[in-house]
């Protein structure tokens, strides 16, 4: 019968550090070893080395659409928490759009944006994507979301035709904005005259 020495606490720590599914290089640099010291300390105890795989710390959600329980990392859950407008989290890609057409249709289609949510807006269309899905992020319909940029852009005096065409490109050979100037009656800086006004505050200046 093959005997093995008895087992320091030193050696205790080593070995259940192991069991917890540690590496050798990892136990090595946790107790100033050598990763073959580790190797020869756990063949002297009898332990083959294996390591049990790591338990991977889930947290539990629910799912806004679906109700379904579901685990997810706690740094990713609040991740999710984090960039959603509405504080909801989804199990899926699926949930996640079904979840936020059904609160568009319930709450109805004008959730105001604001602030900081107005800004990653501009983002996301500029950076070519729809209108419907931007309003999809954020829980409002398309419209609410255009009229938001839109407000936001004229109390900031960026409503000028170069910076509308690149959210409101043409349409038809004609400007693809006019509905949004009727809507509220904000109308578009041309950029003659934004030229001219540029032009006359650094004279006056």
């Amino acid at each position: 019968m093959e005997k093995f020495e008895p087992v320091s606490e030193r050696d205790a720590l080593l070995i259940a550090a192991r069991r917890r599914g540690l590496t050798m290089p990892e136990i090595g640099a946790e107790f100033g070893i050598t990763t073959q010291r580790v190797q020869q300390i756990l063949s002297r105890h009898g332990e083959s080395g294996e390591r049990v795989e790591r338990r991977r710390v889930l947290t539990s959600a629910t799912c806004a659409a679906c109700g379904k329980e579901f685990g997810v990392k706690p740094a990713d859950l609040r991740m999710r928490l984090k960039r959603s407008p509405t504080g909801r989290v989804y199990c899926g890609q699926r949930c996640a759009l079904s979840g936020r057409a059904q609160l568009i249709s319930s709450t109805g289609s004008q959730r105001k944006l604001k602030g900081a949510d107005v800004l990653r807006a501009i983002e996301l269309r500029t950076g070519g994507m729809t209108w419907k899905a931007v309003g999809q992020l954020f829980a409002a319909g398309p419209q609410a979301v255009q009229r938001a940029i839109w407000v936001h852009l004229a109390e900031t005096g960026r409503l000028t035709e170069t910076v509308v065409l690149t959210m409101w490109p043409p349409q038809r050979d004609r400007h693809g904005f006019g509905m949004m100037e009727w809507r509220t009656r904000l109308k578009v800086t041309p950029e003659t005259e934004q030229g001219a006004a540029a032009a006359a505050n650094q004279h006056s200046s």
